[in-house]
């Protein structure tokens, strides 16, 4: 809609009238009055374009308070305000009960402006906010209200229409942060075409009546500038466009987040990702349908971290073109997305720290898991990358020969329908490399995968298969000889079908490495020899509690002083059994720390 305007203006000279003419677009006539100048204006200009010269202004629409509040007096910032057509009057920001209150009535007009660069102050680090300080309109007693008008009015209280600039950054950071009152902010005019850091951040982050946003026009971004913009904004349903093609650390991060209410995503045509440009943008919107389009061929770390976390309706991934990885790009990307059913096509032959960790972790309809072609793997690359999800029955291919710190760890932890291992040839472990990988996973019943590797590492089989009940047979041997800390530590704790126990020919160990290693294994007959003459602190701690039809153990140990190295290792199993010591032993103790009680004992041919 047009709005037809008409003024009489008295210049006090042509250079004036010039200017004015250039602003208003044309004239209809223009006369001379002795010296002076007067011009006959007229012009259309749209709603959003009067706008633009008109103060920030809230429209009341049912009554209250409105405090100006400062969260520190170190930041404390005067306005003036006018209410309908009454006299500008000033006020200081304060803290807590201190904060000036405004009282609106149903209906009121209160405009405001200012003479401040910027409204909060942050200290930032590596794009994460640690301190922040900040000014912010508190809606109080059942305070409603629309916001419209030019946002530079805070600015500048006089030449704001003509402002397309942020002189600071976190210039109005927070300026609305929990403001349950706000309702519409559709003809709110944010002018700045280009942005500076933190400059809306949070802006109406938790303004939970919010149901239309401004429009965000500004294509130069600036690091974090929208991050939470509209974060907990549980009444908005739709989104502003978002047209930047180039953008900036953290620029979207977590925006719409905990939108619970949005049904739609804005497009988002950017092409080259910046740091943890679209982190958390989505988190949250349980009523989001469908994924935006998602055309980025080169990626940043963190870019996509989380991006749609917890978005329950989306069934349909979008497509993900990049074959290059970056550091966590795609962590914890559709963590929690219950009815997600299929998964994107994964191209990348190189794998980059953390960069599928927990991706699809919770995606409880997620049948079948992507084809994982990467041969070179990073730290932490696959961890988590498929917990908790119950209905993936075959796990993928894994094709590469060397492992890294946490690549697989527990990958597929809980996957309670997955039946098979898939071949995990490395020789060499890396700490925590199979941590957990399998743990919880209920219906393995068989794994005929061989596990190679001669040269251990921290933790690398800690809990691999902790919990699969339904696990009956193992590789016949862990061939390791050189062992390392807790690295089969509670390895088969917990399957309870386990029958027979895999040779374990180590004769030196390490602190913690065979601790609950069949623990509450409750089938499990007779244990594996162990050959080792010297015991170091919690090696056997636990080994074989629970094990309740346990019959036979061979232990040739001479030395088991160190601490707790059989602490609790015979505790809850069979009543009776034979225990085979080595004939140079004569100080074995009885009970659930030495040699179990009812026990027959022997020597060691």
């Amino acid at each position: 809609m047009s709005y037809l305007k008409e003024y009489i203006y008295l210049f006090d000279n042509s250079e004036d009238y010039k200017e004015k003419r250039l602003d208003d677009y044309y004239e209809p006539w223009l006369s001379y009055t002795g010296d002076k100048i007067s011009g006959f204006v007229s012009y259309n200009k749209t709603e959003k374009e009067w706008m633009l010269e008109k103060p920030l202004t809230l429209k009341i629409i049912s009554g209250g308070t409105i405090s100006w509040t400062a969260s520190d007096t170190s930041i404390t910032k005067t306005i003036e305000y006018k209410k309908n057509d009454g006299e500008w009057t000033e006020i200081t920001s304060n803290i807590g009960a201190l904060a000036p209150s405004i009282n609106v009535n149903d209906g009121d007009i209160l405009q405001l402006r200012g003479d401040n660069d910027s409204y909060a102050h942050t200290e930032i680090t590596k794009q994460s906010a640690t301190t922040i300080i900040y000014n912010s309109f508190v809606a109080e007693n059942g305070t409603v209200f629309d916001i419209e008008g030019n946002i530079m009015s805070l600015i500048d209280s006089e030449n704001f229409a003509r402002i397309t600039t942020l002189p600071s950054a976190c210039t109005f950071q927070r300026l609305f942060y929990g403001c349950t009152g706000v309702v519409s902010c559709e003809n709110l005019m944010l002018p700045a075409t280009s942005l500076t850091e933190y400059c809306y951040y949070e802006m109406f982050c938790g303004c939970i009546s919010m149901t239309c946003t401004p429009e965000l026009k500004s294509v130069e971004l600036a690091e974090s500038c929208y991050f939470g913009m509209f974060s907990g904004c549980k009444t908005l349903v739709s989104a502003p466009k978002l047209p930047a093609t180039t953008l900036s650390g953290g620029c979207y991060r977590a925006m719409f987040s905990g939108c619970t209410s949005l049904l739609k995503a804005p497009e988002l045509p950017g092409t080259v990702m910046a740091q943890s440009c679209y982190y958390q943008m989505f988190a949250d919107c349980t009523s989001l349908t469908k994924a935006p389009e998602l055309p980025a061929t080169t990626l940043a770390a963190s870019c996509y971290v989380a991006m749609f976390l917890n978005c329950t309706m989306i069934t349909t991934p979008p497509v993900l073109p990049a074959t290059e990885l970056q550091a966590h790009c795609y962590q914890n990307m559709f963590m929690g997305c219950s009815n997600l059913t299929s998964s994107p096509e994964l191209p990348a032959l190189r794998a980059a720290q953390y960069c599928y960790t927990r991706m699809f972790s919770g995606c409880i309809n997620l049948t079948e898991a992507p084809i994982l072609p990467a041969t070179t793997l990073a730290d932490g690359c696959y961890a988590g990358m498929f917990g908790l999800c119950e209905k993936i029955i075959t796990p993928p291919e894994l094709p590469a020969t060397s492992v890294t710190y946490g690549c697989y760890q527990y990958m597929f932890q809980n996957c309670t329908r997955l039946i098979t291992v898939p071949a995990l040839p490395a020789t060499t472990m890396m700490t925590r490399c199979y941590y957990l990988m399998f743990a919880g996973c209920t219906s393995i019943v068989s794994t005929q995968t061989e596990l190679p590797a001669t040269t251990l590492a921290a933790e690398c089989y800690r809990e691999m298969f902790e919990g699969c009940t339904a696990l009956t047979t193992v590789p016949q041997i862990l061939p390791a000889t050189s062992l390392a800390v807790s690295c089969y530590d509670n390895m088969f704790a917990g399957c309870s079908s386990l029958v027979a126990a895999p040779a374990l020919p180590a004769a030196t160990l390490e602190i913690n490495c065979y601790r609950g290693m069949f623990k509450n294994c409750q089938n499990l007959t007779l244990a594996p020899e162990l050959p080792s003459l010297t015991l170091v602190k919690d090696c056997y701690n636990s080994l074989f509690t629970g094990c309740l039809n346990l019959t036979g153990i061979k232990c040739l140990a001479t030395n088991i002083e160190a601490v707790d190295c059989t602490a609790s290792w015979v505790s809850d199993i069979a009543p009776t059994g034979t225990f085979t010591k080595n004939a140079a032993m004569a100080s074995w103790p009885e009970g659930i720390d030495g040699i179990p009680l009812g026990w027959s004992v022997q020597d060691a041919s």
